[in-house]
């Protein structure tokens, strides 16, 4: 078979056959980002993935940020979805898996542990101050909670998890 007819054969297969080729391909992307993000969360927690808690992160978190909110919840709650912290400045407490500050959400208690609230709220913050430091990641999960050793830890996080996904999935 010559050069010429297999570049023919190609473009005659995706010229009759792209919606079957394009689903096809996107449903394994879909299942190669779910598993991924499964395994990240079990490796981070130590424990069987909650299904609440990955189909909240995988439907409503921005993949490019992914591993920073994985990182965000190990630090922060270490995947315990009903952490409180100590009352600390203000009378305010921290809540839930990304431990949002009474400051920022109302006070429904019951609310702020949805597993699904949590994340987004949690996601929309950091969001908010990675606008105001100019996409600087480091310097808004130093707004995200006030120090700077805490987005040194969520950093260091955040670059084993990428080591470990690299190893594993064999990705560059």
């Amino acid at each position: 078979m010559t050069m010429k007819f297999k570049i023919i054969l190609i473009i005659l297969f995706i010229t009759f056959f792209p919606l079957t080729f394009s689903k096809s391909f996107q449903k394994e992307i879909k299942i190669g980002r779910l598993e991924k993000l499964k395994y990240k969360i079990e490796y981070l927690s130590g424990k069987k993935c909650n299904n609440e808690l990955l189909y909240s992160i995988y439907n409503n978190i921005n993949i490019k940020y992914e591993n920073i909110i994985l990182s965000i919840i190990t630090k922060e709650s270490e995947f315990n979805q009903f952490a409180l912290s100590r009352v600390y400045s203000e009378n305010n407490r921290d809540y839930g898996l990304m431990q949002i500050s009474d400051k920022w959400w109302s006070f429904d208690k019951e609310s702020i542990y949805n597993v699904e609230y949590n994340i987004i709220l949690g996601y929309k913050i950091f969001k908010y101050f990675l606008g105001v430091s100019n996409g600087d990641v480091e310097q808004a999960l130093f707004l995200y909670n006030g120090s700077r050793q805490y987005a040194t830890d969520v950093m260091r996080i955040n670059n084993l998890l990428k080591r470990k996904i690299n190893i594993v999935y064999n990705e560059k």
